[in-house]
């Protein structure tokens, strides 16, 4: 899930989607880049254990100069079969989520946190609702967890890999590979060439994806965002005995979920609960308009709030499609309410993911601060009275999304209330 500034104590909280993505089309990799990197994921793969430190400098540049930066440190552990420790430390930020194997704790603002069962593998662990990314972390993520699907997690959303040449770095620690991602962002990772081959390095270059998540950033002269990533530690073997231990602050309150600790932040149910929906006019991806009021007091509308870079949207879109194609028949429609993004990425994500579905463009935000969006991805269900019946902020599972959506939807197209069914 990840959050957004309606809700700035969760800030970051993303679950990870990896290899679980559908109908990705391969990355082209060049002849060169390929050894180098099927030497790195071979070594992922075989790995039982990973611990790496990091640095990171993100610097925000105008005319050659840095303007803006803001340093983190991270570090990752984990161990088979599903021990794992990242910690994140900044001026702003101070997460810790860590499984000993057996109790799964993740630490997300100084006074609360979410404590169950660890998942049973590293890859269930990958996709659990509330853990962070962006960036930096999908790729650490991909590089610290040993995986089957090492090589389809490290490629996710990247169209090409590339052998490169840093500049400046004039005695290379390795060899550079530059994976190019859809979002027009790129990651550098320089591999070392040792027998078991390690990260020395690491930069990403978002300048273009911000230029176009912000127009008023196009109008600053040389602009340019990256992220330099110094690695201070890289070892493939298990940390010391401190490594798995998640000390919990004091007075800190603990929750079983992601869902719950929302509701506890935000005073009980979404706000819109039991309220006429609001209407809205969208342009569709046809340049045709959707209006919402030929809908209400007649058909059981889902609203799925989503943006391209949201991973746990992408997981759950597919799903969500499923099951209101199952109940379509019943008076079932489905629109995708997308964030802001242009027309030309979402044409392009729905080419990439093969998904059919109808998407609203929501250009200005305006409709997701209707709906009092405070993370994505979020699902409004709204009864044949016009009502909305209920919202879902993220999700545990995909087993659990699909069997929460088809119990509310065999009640809601037979014209009944899930509220009142809850009084």
């Amino acid at each position: 899930m990840f959050t957004r500034p309606l809700a700035p104590a969760l800030a970051g909280l993303l679950a990870i989607a990896v290899s679980s993505l559908n109908a990705q089309e391969p990355a082209k990799i060049s002849a060169e880049a390929e050894p180098v990197l099927a030497a790195f994921v071979d070594q992922i793969k075989s790995a039982k254990a990973v611990t790496a430190e990091f640095k990171t400098s993100e610097q925000v540049y105008s005319e050659g100069q840095v303007v803006f930066e803001t340093k983190t440190d991270y570090s990752a552990a984990s161990a088979l079969p599903n021990k794992f420790a990242l910690r994140v430390r900044s001026e702003e930020v101070n997460v810790d989520i860590v499984s000993d194997g057996k109790m799964l704790n993740m630490l997300v603002t100084p006074d609360a946190y979410i404590s169950k069962d660890s998942p049973a593998t590293l890859a269930d662990l990958i996709v659990e609702p509330g853990m962070p990314g962006g960036p930096i972390i999908d790729a650490l993520l991909a590089m610290t967890i040993p995986s089957d699907s090492a090589r389809e997690n490290l490629l996710t959303d990247v169209t090409s890999v590339e052998l490169v040449k840093p500049e400046g770095d004039a005695k290379p620690a390795g060899k550079t590979l530059q994976l190019n991602r859809a979002d027009d962002s790129f990651v550098q990772l320089t591999i070392t060439e040792d027998k078991q081959p390690k990260l020395a390095g690491m930069s990403i270059d978002m300048t273009e994806l911000i230029k176009r998540a912000n127009p008023q950033v196009q109008k600053t002269p040389g602009f340019k965002f990256v992220v330099d990533v110094k690695v201070e530690k890289w070892e493939w073997a298990e940390g010391g005995s401190d490594t798995f231990k998640f000390e919990a602050p004091k007075d800190a309150k603990a929750f079983a979920s992601v869902e719950a600790l929302v509701e506890s932040m935000e005073g009980g149910p979404h706000p819109l609960v039991g309220k006429p929906a609001p209407e809205f006019e969208a342009p569709l991806m046809d340049d045709s308009t959707l209006n919402l009021s030929k809908h209400l007091g007649k058909d059981v509308v889902i609203l799925d709030f989503w943006a391209t870079w949201c991973g746990p949207c992408r997981l759950a879109m597919p799903v969500i499609s499923e099951v209101a194609e199952e109940f379509k028949d019943k008076g079932v429609v489905l629109y995708a309410i997308n964030n802001a993004e242009s027309k030309a990425e979402i044409e392009a994500f729905l080419k990439q993911s093969k998904l059919a579905i109808t998407v609203a463009r929501d250009e200005d935000s305006s409709i997701a601060m209707t709906y009092q969006v405070t993370g994505f991805p979020m699902t409004v269900m709204i009864g044949k009275s016009g009502k909305v019946e209920n919202v879902h902020l993220g999700f545990q599972s995909l087993e659990n999304l699909r069997e929460q959506l088809t119990t509310e939807l065999s009640v809601l197209s037979k014209g009944e209330s899930l509220t009142e069914s809850k009084e």
